[in-house]
This record gives structure tokens, sequence and C-alpha cells, in this order.
């Protein structure tokens, strides 16, 4: 039996041996009771929607990076040239999507990198970035989209 808390999961084990799952639980997972040949386990974690989809981010470990938000990423780098370095539109975009989709390119380039590895807020997906002003200064864009 399993339930879900408010800070994660909690899952029930019967005839475990409680020294056995100690040894193999996560740094921030815990054994919350062990009694009665029954073990419960706490495992914390998150359900933020990814692409229309449920994801579960578990706190603490590698991410996964999300295909949805990279692949709006390098679209939003397509629609830009470089000029000696600077970017430079030829055109503008055809729809507004694109519009709002460019904002991406001018995140800042750790933040970018973090989101190609998979290492963004475990809250933060293409849906979050659709519906928030994104600042221009990249100090204010860590703190504004949960780097700080």
């Amino acid at each position: 039996m399993s339930r879900r808390g408010a800070t994660g999961l909690s899952v029930e084990l019967t005839t475990a041996r409680p020294k056995l799952i100690t040894g193999r639980l996560q740094p921030d997972e815990e054994l919350v009771a062990g009694e009665g040949g029954t073990v419960t386990i706490h495992v914390p974690l998150t359900l933020p929607l990814r692409g229309g989809r449920k994801y579960v981010a578990a706190s603490h470990r590698a991410g996964t990076p999300d295909l949805t938000l990279i692949a709006a990423l390098r679209r939003a780098h397509a629609m830009l040239d470089r000029d000696r370095g600077r970017p430079l539109m030829v055109e503008a975009p055809a729809s507004p999507y694109d519009r709002r989709i460019l904002r991406l390119a001018f995140l800042a380039p750790d933040l970018q990198t973090d989101i190609l590895n998979g290492r963004q807020p475990a809250s933060l997906n293409l849906e979050y970035l659709m519906a928030r002003d994104i600042p221009l200064a990249w100090s204010e864009q860590r703190t504004a989209l949960g780097w700080a």
C-alpha cells in the first residue's frame, strides 16, 4: 500500500527486513516505521507538469532533461542569426507562440546549460516559463526562476 503525503510518498512494505532496506535508502529517503513485519518508507517527491504529462521528480537526485523545454530552447536559437557574436533577427517570428518562445534564447548561458543537462528546478517547465515575465538581466533571471 502507498499513499501520497504533503511532502512525498509513504510506501508500506510487508515482511521486509528493516536493516536490509536501510542500507539501500537514498540520503533524502527515510525509514519511518518498522514493526510487526511492516516497514514504512518516506520518499520525498513532487509532481510538476511536464508538457501536459505528470513527471515524478525526487529531490536531490540527478535530473532528467526536459525534452519539451530543450526543443523550445533549440527552436528559439534557430530563429536568431549571429552578427559578430551578437544575436540578430532577420524577420519577426511568424506566430504568437514563436514570439513567446524567442525569449528563451535570451536566458543566462548557465541557466540554458542547466536546462540542457536536466539540472533546472523541478517546478521549471515550458508551461511555467511561458506564463512568466522573464527579466532580461541574468542575475534577476536566476532569482525569478528559482536558481538562487
